[in-house]
């Protein structure tokens, strides 16, 4: 795939095939992801896969209330980023809520979930461009939009 393909159509998705992801794909993403620059060379990161399905049945529960809460603090306006302009955005908002309960319905069935850590004294400026890194390696492997 062409750089500038990757940069230009890469999307977030919250659908996705259930196949699982071989280890040596997970593999290259993850060594992308630990190349990408940072401030002060640090690599003060760390990735953990999941990519076991009864291990995803245990977090599930867990999204799920995070999704609710932050559907609660939509609702009373706390949300932690407020737009602007809630009735501009309404449509955008719909659409996003259904993707994500969609996800919230399948997320026993994620192939894998990556979790990233960093010690960042930036305000998580420098794990961006590993997480950034890491979508375009997996676009590239076929395993992401």
């Amino acid at each position: 795939m062409d750089v500038r393909e990757a940069l230009y159509t890469t999307r977030m998705m919250r659908r996705m095939h259930p196949d699982a992801i071989p280890l040596e794909v997970q593999a290259r993403i993850l060594d992308a992801a630990i190349r990408a620059p940072n401030g002060g060379n640090t690599q003060r990161w760390h990735f953990l896969t999941v990519d076991n399905p009864d291990t995803n049945a245990e977090l599930a529960p867990i999204y799920r209330r995070c999704r609710q809460k932050e559907y609660e603090d939509m609702a009373a306006g706390t949300f932690a980023v407020p737009l602007e302009n809630p009735e501009g955005h309404a449509a955008t908002m719909r659409q996003t809520t259904k993707s994500a309960d969609f996800l919230v319905k399948h997320f026993t069935e994620i192939p894998l979930l990556l979790f990233v850590f960093a010690i960042d004294d930036h305000g998580g400026a420098n794990i961006y461009p590993a997480i950034w890194s890491t979508l375009l390696a997996a676009r590239v492997e076929g395993v992401a939009a």
